[in-house]
């Protein structure tokens, strides 16, 4: 029992009862093991031997395969969402409306051809899917870039069911005209979720609604707005103005995994922003260089030869945590840890060992943090963003850039955006964050953005109540009509008895004066008039 928990990522094991016979013997009648997926990742031979297909349906298995987060439903519409938490949200949007959904999948962030070929198959095939909503927010995957994607699909998958497109964010209006030249008889092509709503019952409950009952044709294709200040795949025009929280163009920041595919990607978005990228770190390529920085091959000689005031790591999970130790034993400021599917047990080691660093961990799981026209460190999309009075602290990535898009768009900017990671063990957490903007001098209000399991936004609470946290806060809680039981993208996302429980999450956001949105939309105008009244 101990070496499975010690050695093979078990969570839970558990023997009982255990019974002593009458012969002096030790019998276990029963028990349970509960296994860390993200560990049985790094240790596939025992994924193999423990492996019960039987339990999980085909499609599961399938999908799974393909790199999909998938789980059977029992509605008719089928959903197609990129990322965790705009899939949860774009799941409660349609049980509010009466179109319950089939299936939860979440394509993530990259939507290319042979994961968008697999969910449409799973969609086209399933007989109770009546409709498919494929809801889509370009941050840094574009519109674009899907709408070739699912072209691409179609040239092998017959689309035999109507299909409705929702595309929103970056290159949005390029991605729609692209698939409205395909003039497809399935194809249904929307602007915003209320259009989607209307055409999704107007094919389920066509008797209900005024209309058309079938997805024939597109609606015309509009300009959607852009953030004001920033256009679309420019880098934002920085400005000078104070450092906040110790980070500023001017920061030196190291890249750990910048010789990978994704460091090196994002270590030019980053460099694109305006953020000072001074290193890189991967063990064995000491000497090298990545577009012209130099790598090193431990953290102790790149800090040895630069000025290092933050870290973001793009380092596989069999070794992020020591990747993570590395920048703690330098003591860097800021460690941003990109790295999913990190195991539990791995992080509650890394947590405790970072007990004795000043180092503030961001993550892991976590598409990282933004000061606009200042620094980026990250994932995120950088064109969304411009400077403002409104903080930004969330647990999901999509959800993030679908919010700080509509602030955008509404004229409010943003004093600092951090996601904390999706995952039940990680660095800085939602209390963290706020005690870090409570006294900045820039910041006026705080949109939070949560979602189901865990308990985050109960301590959160229970901050606010008892510290006296006086700016407004909005808060969002996305995966409230989720099935308990089982886990939506991210790890940490699952609804268990008496462990984050939606109802209990809720009441103590309201009782501690968080306004709770309904929707996103409904969350950036409850903001708009908040700082309208300051």
């Amino acid at each position: 029992l101990i070496s499975m928990v010690t050695s093979h990522g078990a969570l839970l094991a558990e023997i009982n009862p255990l019974v002593l016979t009458s012969a002096g013997n030790l019998v276990a009648l029963d028990g349970k093991v509960d296994l860390d997926d993200s560990k049985m990742a790094l240790l596939p031979e025992v994924k193999k031997a423990l492996s019960r297909p039987e339990h999980e349906s085909p499609d599961e298995i399938r999908a799974r395969t393909a790199g999909l987060s998938y789980h059977r439903l029992d509605g008719s519409v089928g959903m197609m969402v990129n990322g965790a938490g705009l899939a949860m949200n774009t799941m409660d949007i349609l049980n509010a409306s009466g179109l319950t959904p089939a299936n939860f999948l979440d394509l993530g962030g990259g939507a290319d051809i042979p994961r968008m070929r697999t969910g449409l198959e799973l969609l086209v095939e399933d007989d109770r899917v009546k409709v498919i909503f494929i809801n889509i927010f370009g941050g840094i995957l574009s519109c674009a870039h899907v709408a070739e994607a699912l072209t691409a699909t179609l040239d092998t998958v017959e689309l035999t069911k109507p299909c409705v497109v929702r595309f929103s964010g970056y290159m949005a209006d390029e991605g729609r005209a692209a698939l409205e030249k395909l003039n497809h008889p399935h194809l249904c092509l929307v602007e915003n979720m209320d259009q989607a709503l209307t055409r999704l019952a107007g094919i389920i409950q066509p008797s209900q609604t005024d209309a058309p009952e079938a997805a024939t044709s597109s609606p015309s294709v509009t300009a959607s707005p852009s953030p004001a200040g920033v256009t679309a795949g420019e880098s934002p025009n920085l400005s000078a103005s104070a450092p906040l929280f110790g980070l500023d163009r001017s920061t030196g920041v190291l890249v750990q995994g910048m010789t990978g595919k994704t460091g090196r990607l994002h270590t030019g978005l980053m460099r694109s922003f305006g953020t000072n990228v001074v290193a890189g770190v991967t063990p064995f390529k000491g000497g090298t260089e990545v577009d012209g920085l130099p790598v090193y091959d431990t953290v102790r000689q790149a800090c040895a030869n630069h000025e290092i005031g933050a870290s973001v790591i793009f380092v596989p999970p069999g070794f992020a945590p020591d990747a993570i130790l590395a920048a703690a034993a330098e003591n860097i400021p800021w460690i941003v840890c990109i790295t999913e599917s990190i195991p539990q047990a791995e992080m509650l080691r890394v947590l405790t060992a970072m007990s004795s660093s000043s180092s503030r961990l961001i993550g892991p799981n976590t598409p990282g943090l933004v000061i606009p026209e200042q620094i980026k460190l990250g994932i995120m999309p950088g064109m969304i963003f411009k400077p403002g009075p409104v903080a930004v602290f969330s647990r999901s990535g999509t959800l993030t850039y679908e919010t700080v898009y509509g602030l955008t768009c509404a004229g409010m900017g943003q004093s600092i955006c951090a996601g904390i990671g999706g995952d039940p063990f990680i660095g800085s957490g939602l209390t963290d964050m706020f005690e870090l903007v409570r006294n900045d001098g820039v910041t006026k209000g705080v949109v939070m953005l949560g979602e189901i399991g865990g308990n985050e936004e109960e301590k959160l609470a229970e901050y606010i109540t008892t510290t006296g946290f006086d700016l407004p806060v909005v808060g969002f809680i996305a995966g409230q009509t989720a099935p308990p039981g089982k886990t939506f993208g991210h790890a940490g996302a699952i609804l268990s008895k008496g462990h984050g429980e939606i109802d209990a999450k809720l009441a103590a956001m309201r009782d501690a004066g968080i306004f709770v949105a309904s929707s996103l939309d409904e969350g950036v105008g409850r903001m708009a008039k908040l700082l309208k009244n300051m």
